[in-house]
């Protein structure tokens, strides 16, 4: 792949470790979410599983960020592909839980949420074949001493997070009791628009 397009991939793999250390520092700080979605699908669970998730997440994260190579854009490839395979699980098994990532936020499994863990992934793999540098240092070397960049990356982090935490519910949530719990309420099909009654 040219470094022309690796270059346009730089911003969002650097968003994509941001938010792997994010969600596993909500993991380590909040690990309760996690703690019922792993249990949801019979699997390996409990506060000091999810808390130990969560340190494997900020470390990648943080490798990715400082000191990318191969290996580290390929881990990071892998945890995404496994958040996707996780959701995709929990969706197919029709759990009602958050899926954990964001903490105290409860998020249920979303189609969306799936396809940007899927994009993600692809797109580390992608960056495996031709590695940046650290974020500091790719920065540096841009106009305005990366101001511009790192402000970007940031954003396109922060509308990844919102996208994930409010948009899916926002479809549906005509179609669901005032002031219920998003956890406990089954989600629907999307509504663009209020159901009438019947």
């Amino acid at each position: 792949m040219s470094v022309v397009r690796l270059d346009l991939l730089t911003p969002p793999f650097f968003a994509a470790a941001g938010l792997v250390v994010a969600s596993g520092s909500a993991k380590l700080r909040h690990p309760l979410s996690a703690v019922s979605a792993l249990e949801a699908l019979r699997l390996p669970s409990g506060r000091w599983t999810v808390r130990g998730i969560g340190v494997v997440e900020i470390m990648v994260g943080m490798w990715c960020l400082f000191s990318p190579g191969r290996a580290s854009a390929v881990s990071m490839g892998l945890l995404y592909a496994s958040f996707a395979t996780f959701l995709g699980l929990l969706k197919r098994a029709g759990a009602h839980t958050s899926c954990g990532c964001l903490g105290t936020r409860e998020v249920p499994p979303s189609l969306l949420h799936l396809a940007m863990n899927a994009v993600a992934a692809a797109s580390a793999a992608l960056m495996a074949s031709g590695p940046p540098p650290g974020i500091l240092a790719y920065s540096a070397r841009l106009p305005l001493r990366g101001v511009p960049f790192l402000l970007g990356t940031a954003l396109i982090a922060y509308v990844a997070y919102l996208l994930v935490a409010y948009l899916p519910a926002a479809f549906w949530a005509y179609d669901r009791p005032a002031g219920a719990d998003v956890a406990a309420v089954r989600p629907r099909r999307f509504a663009l628009r209020p159901t009438e009654d019947r």
